[in-house]
């Protein structure tokens, strides 16, 4: 982890959160460009985590998931029709 905090650091615009995202609540008019979502893996999580973000993209925004993968729903990968 100390690659990702090193290369990150010299950003001014990447929020990283490095905590349980239901406990997150963003400012009203926060906005993004771009959502990276890699963490709890659980469909429960990766549905909060999607929602999070989607709701303060700007239009034409991008939500990315990691572990994009098919197979049992506890795969990240199985919730993306669902989404």
């Amino acid at each position: 982890m100390s690659f990702y905090w090193f290369n990150v650091s010299r950003y001014s615009n990447v929020i990283t959160i490095p905590k349980d995202s239901k406990k997150v609540k963003f400012p009203v008019d926060q906005q993004f460009v771009f959502g990276f979502i890699d963490r709890n893996h659980s469909p429960e999580y990766v549905v909060n985590d999607f929602y999070l973000v989607w709701r303060h993209l700007v239009p034409g925004g991008i939500v990315a998931f990691h572990d994009i993968v098919p197979g049992p729903p506890e795969n990240v990968g199985c919730l993306m029709n669902q989404i």
